[in-house]
């Protein structure tokens, strides 16, 4: 009997301790499940909060922007910066800094130094969040894709006085001008082989003027070079890449004119001009006759030879097509003192001709057709016309 009485007391103590052990097995259960419920909260959480779920991206600044002008860009739910910009690729590849606003919905990307001037750029962004349904199975989020354009830097579109220009006057302003404002650019003007000069522009800084300090040399070359970038801090005196240069030639030094022989001028002929504007030459191969004239007014008549029998002068209307002071003829092998060339052909107007041997022409030939199909002038006359004629002048040959 005692025997039976001690099993009954055993269960007895299994059933006060059964209870327990279901109580433990209820908070473990209800733990599990709010535990699982945090993970998914945190998951799906997480892929909102970084960007994996319905989320779009805009750009608010135009298409085309200057080099030092920032990227904004707006989402449509406010971001977790750190992994923004981590996420940011930015092709071709520059340094930036990001500035966040509007609870971290406004993003503005600004490049440490500039945007490369001309470039197209392009703007990815890769949100992935840490507790990623899409990572675990090996996916990643799509990429949101923007682009934009860089302005290409002010271009030099005119110059004056004009590349290439053989008779500039020695003091004579240079006037550049830029297709667009160069605010925001630094811009130096290097004048070879000169230092000198002030420059002033226009409010846009558009349109420039450099004006020569001092009166620049007389028939010699001269280049200019344009020298731009986008402003940034410089050390020193560090020099600019090069956008633009151009040549020119100053004026040769004025003729001193010698008092003309008697015998070379003739009275101004009573003719109507043929050119009543600015300046032309006259030339009468009947009366061997050369004069000049002025906005319709004649301002001087003179005696020359034109081209003898078989070597004629050609009439026409031509012009002033190059100036030097001393010509040499490898052909006859003598020089041409105020040598003006009017045709493609070689012929020119000139003073009477220096053989090499030294010997001068006399002034006796004038009023006689002996040239070889030149325009001679005597000593003086010669000297006038070839500092009152300018390159382009119109010269008329007539009978």
């Amino acid at each position: 009997m005692p025997r039976y009485l001690g099993k009954m007391q055993d269960i007895s103590l299994l059933n006060e301790i059964e209870p327990e052990k279901k109580g433990h097995s209820f908070w473990l259960e209800i733990f599990l499940f709010v535990f699982g419920i945090g993970v998914i909260v945190l998951i799906f959480g997480s892929q909102y909060a970084f960007g994996e779920f319905s989320l779009s991206v805009e750009m608010k600044n135009p298409s085309v922007i200057n080099p030092k002008d920032p990227v904004t860009i707006e989402f449509n739910q406010p971001m977790v910066p750190s992994a923004v910009e981590k996420s940011i690729v930015v092709n071709p590849g520059t340094e930036m800094n990001f500035s966040w606003e509007n609870n971290y919905q406004r993003l503005a990307i600004k490049p440490k130094k500039y945007f490369t001037p001309g470039e197209n750029y392009s703007v990815e962004i890769k949100p992935q969040a840490p507790f990623s349904i899409k990572q675990f199975i090996g996916k990643k989020a799509e990429a949101h894709s923007l682009a934009f354009s860089v302005n290409d830097i002010p271009k030099v579109v005119s110059m004056g006085p004009a590349s290439g220009d053989p008779n500039v006057k020695i003091d004579s302003d240079i006037n550049i001008r830029f297709d667009k404002s160069t605010r925001g650019y630094d811009i130096d003007f290097v004048i070879e082989p000169y230092s000198g000069f002030e420059i002033s522009s226009d409010s846009e800084r558009r349109d420039f003027i450099i004006h020569p300090k001092d009166s620049l040399e007389y028939e010699k070359d001269y280049a200019i070079s344009v020298r731009e970038q986008v402003s940034i801090a410089r050390d020193g005196a560090q020099a600019l890449p090069e956008v633009f240069r151009a040549n020119f030639k100053t004026e040769g030094k004025p003729v001193v004119v010698p008092d003309p022989a008697p015998d070379a001028v003739l009275p101004n002929e009573v003719v109507e001009a043929k050119i009543t504007e600015g300046k032309y030459i006259d030339i009468n191969l009947a009366k061997q006759s050369l004069s000049i004239f002025e906005n319709g007014k004649i301002l001087g008549t003179y005696k020359v030879s034109s081209g003898k029998k078989g070597m004629a002068t050609p009439t026409g209307t031509f012009k002033v097509m190059s100036k030097a002071g001393r010509a040499y003829s490898k052909k006859y092998k003598l020089y041409m003192p105020y040598w003006m060339q009017f045709t493609a052909a070689g012929h020119g107007i000139h003073e009477l001709p220096e053989w090499a041997s030294g010997y001068k022409e006399g002034a006796n030939h004038l009023g006689i057709p002996v040239s070889h199909g030149c325009v001679r002038l005597g000593v003086g006359p010669a000297a006038k016309v070839y500092g009152w004629a300018e390159i382009g002048t119109p010269i008329v040959i007539h009978y």
